[in-house]
């Protein structure tokens, strides 16, 4: 439930460039989940720490990108409020 909801929500923030912005969220998603288990095999088999830290480095960088890229705090940000 969570992922076309979060997909349809950013993709209303570029309306003009829909194909462009789908690509890129595509693109994205393809290259976390290339990059989460690798990232999560490099402390072995013994402990679960380097799971838990490549899941919070990840959504550290989701938070970065977040601010960054989309700026909520700007006033008129929605680009379908009238």
């Amino acid at each position: 439930m969570i992922l076309p909801t979060t997909t349809a929500l950013s993709l209303q923030r570029a309306p003009h460039a829909a194909g462009s912005a789908s690509a890129l969220l595509g693109t994205t998603q393809f290259l976390m989940g290339a990059l989460a288990p690798a990232l999560a095999g490099l402390g072995g088999q013994s402990t679960a720490l380097p799971m838990a830290m490549s899941g919070l480095g990840l959504a550290m960088a989701a938070a970065g990108c977040l601010l960054a890229l989309c700026r909520p705090w700007r006033p008129g940000s929605d680009p379908l409020a009238p």
